[in-house]
């Protein structure tokens, strides 16, 4: 029983690229927007607006963030500046998502970039550079809300403006995000060739002698491409890509691209990178029937200091792995169904927690399918795996 994960880390990219670069235009004294025209005379009361909307984000308190990112918008708007204005709506865009307030997300994200305009020929570097990002916020918010192939366009741009202004790193993320969206649209094969691409590899997918199976050639220029200290971006796109050969029947390639970034795990400076490798190390190894040591990387991801959404992934992975080891009434499976329990009915609305929800709901339903004997626990089951379908359908009903 698998599903797509989907990579939480491509939200963090977005936010802190997008902060970064205004870092860069406005230190403290005096500082000018490239291009706008709009002196910023005092840039350190809205600059502390900023990064403070940072760190309540990264601190994962979305909801007092909102405030700041809503005052930063104002301020930038009342002198003037629409470049920093759209950056603050964009990081804005991107906190309602993590909230799963559509609606509001997509008015600050249309709102911003009517701020930038679409037109590219007049733009400076710095301000195409704004526009990708901002249309990278919108491609996440496509894709979280069902439509994968309009991200995917959207990803496409973002990939075109990071070429013309000749910004690798952008254009590594678009690709690796154009992947995510190629998956939901099941075309895994073409997935793997944009990810070959993201990491350098040219003119390659993962078939070999018209098999689906990266050649040995390929994985080596992959593995000698590894920089002795991985950076996030890199790690991200090895990553999926390591979780894309497992789902096309390549766990041994995998397992070789994990275990080279499990021996540079020390250089992986977010947790939430960390989070993902043992993440995938545990689905990896509950594949290759590895049960115990699957066990052991899903709980390295439960005990790390990460979003919700990553250990509630981690959790329904555990438990899936549970049901075929233990018994059904088993402590374990008890204290891990009643912290599941509280967290499925606490995750924002979004494309990836109505997966995880389904996810669960699956494994209940395993483990109603084992209970033979118990009545009143396969009463409970019943009860909960009806009240979390209904959920779902809810959900998918207002989603859009």
């Amino acid at each position: 029983m698998t599903r797509t994960t989907r990579k939480s880390p491509r939200w963090k990219f977005l936010f802190t690229l997008i902060l970064s670069w205004l870092m860069a235009i406005a230190p403290s004294g005096i500082a000018q927007v490239s291009g706008s025209g709009n002196l910023l005379e005092s840039p350190t009361e809205v600059n502390t607006l900023v990064q403070q909307g940072q760190k309540l984000y990264d601190a994962g308190d979305f909801q007092p963030a909102l405030v700041f990112w809503q005052q930063a918008s104002s301020r930038f708007q009342q002198r003037g500046d629409r470049f920093n204005q759209a950056m603050a709506l964009g990081n804005l865009s991107l906190t309602y998502q993590q909230l799963g307030q559509w609606p509001q997300a997509r008015e600050a994200i249309i709102t911003s970039l009517n701020l930038l305009g679409d037109e590219t020929q007049d733009k400076t570097p710095e301000q195409l550079r704004l526009l990708a990002q901002v249309l990278n916020i919108q491609g996440n918010l496509y894709l979280e809300t069902g439509e994968p192939a309009t991200a995917l366009d959207t990803w496409k741009k973002t990939a075109e403006i990071y070429r013309r202004i000749d910004h690798s790193e952008g254009l590594t993320q678009s690709q690796i995000n154009q992947a995510e969206a190629l998956q939901n649209l099941g075309l895994n094969p073409r997935a793997c060739q944009v990810l070959l691409l993201s990491l350098g590899v040219e003119n390659q997918d993962c078939k070999q002698n018209g098999e689906r199976r990266l050649s040995q050639a390929s994985l080596d220029q992959i593995l000698h491409g590894i920089p002795a200290h991985v950076q996030s971006q890199h790690s991200l796109a090895l990553l999926n890509l390591a979780d894309l050969l497992r789902k096309l029947g390549q766990p041994q390639q995998a397992q070789i691209l994990l275990e080279k970034l499990r021996a540079q795990v020390q250089y992986l400076h977010h947790p939430e990178d960390v989070a993902q490798l043992y993440l995938n190390l545990g689905n990896l190894e509950r594949e290759l029937q590895h049960p115990n040591q699957a066990l052991e990387n899903y709980d390295q991801v439960i005990q790390l200091p990460v979003s919700s959404r990553l250990k509630t992934q981690a959790k329904v992975e555990k438990l899936n792995v549970l049901i075929d080891q233990i018994e059904s009434q088993s402590p374990q499976i008890n204290l891990l169904r009643q912290s599941l329990r509280n967290e499925m009915y606490q995750l924002p609305v979004s494309q990836t927690s109505v997966e995880t929800q389904i996810y669960y709901a699956q494994n209940l339903l395993k483990l109603l399918k084992r209970e033979r004997q118990d009545s009143s626990l396969r009463l409970s089951l019943k009860a909960e795996i009806t009240t979390l379908l209904d959920q779902v359908t809810a959900q998918t009903q207002d989603h859009h």
